[in-house]
């Protein structure tokens, strides 16, 4: 008797787990060619292909995946993540972001995570491109389009333009700590020191990653001094 779907799930899971790669690459292949139209095991074999380098047969079992759960964000963003690993086209690569701001609307932060795999790998002009679309499309959430924009700014030493873009998310969402430290830094750069500082307190105040509180509690200790 065949397994099924969660037997296959349950073991891939287990060997995954205990790290027995070379049992996954038959196991995998063996439970997609038994259910091949289950989002899950497609999607599993793509993982384990994908941790493999094998990233061309890994973009199949991806897009079979997202084709069988359209609205499941893991299986675009390994998609993105195959294609930008073998440099597909520009072309390639904004047809798989139209997809996904269409597939995955209204999940604020997978639409921002694959805006942050193109920046990952340097493809900046298509990060911009995707982040001004959602901007668009009216999302409830623009404040975090518009400190993704602000970051990408800040990467490439655009400071005004950081600036104009990190003080409208702190404006729609002014209780995000991280804002509050990117439009100090902005406006550290353009040589405002003293209102940078009390940025930093407030992205302080707001709550902050651990590694950036303890620099800015340090820096502001040594300017009080």
């Amino acid at each position: 008797m065949a397994k099924s779907v969660v037997d296959y799930a349950n073991e891939i899971e287990k060997l995954r787990q205990e790290g027995l790669s070379g049992r996954l690459s038959s196991l995998t292949r063996e439970a997609v060619t038994v259910h091949p139209n289950d989002g899950r095991l497609n999607r599993l074999r793509g993982l384990y292909l994908f941790e493999k380098k094998r990233f061309r047969i890994a973009e199949k079992s991806f897009k079979k995946a997202a084709d069988i759960q359209p609205n499941l964000a893991v299986n675009h963003l390994f998609l993105l993540r195959c294609q930008l690993a073998q440099k597909a086209s520009k072309t390639v690569i904004e047809n798989t972001m139209k997809k996904i701001r269409a597939k995955l609307a209204g999940q604020s932060r997978h639409l921002a995570e694959a805006g942050n795999i193109l920046i990952r790998r340097r493809q900046m002009a298509s990060a911009f491109k995707h982040f001004v679309e959602l901007l668009k499309s009216g999302s409830p959430n623009r404040w975090l389009y518009h400190l993704k924009l602000g970051q990408m700014y800040c990467l490439v030493g655009e400071w005004k333009d950081a600036t104009n873009q990190l003080a409208r998310s702190a404006q729609l969402e002014p209780d995000y700590g991280l804002t509050y430290y990117y439009l100090g830094k902005a406006w550290e750069r353009q040589g405002n020191s003293d209102f940078a500082l009390s940025l930093y307190q407030k992205a302080l105040d707001a709550g902050l990653p651990q590694h950036l509180q303890k620099m800015l509690t340090g820096r502001l200790k040594n300017r009080r001094k």
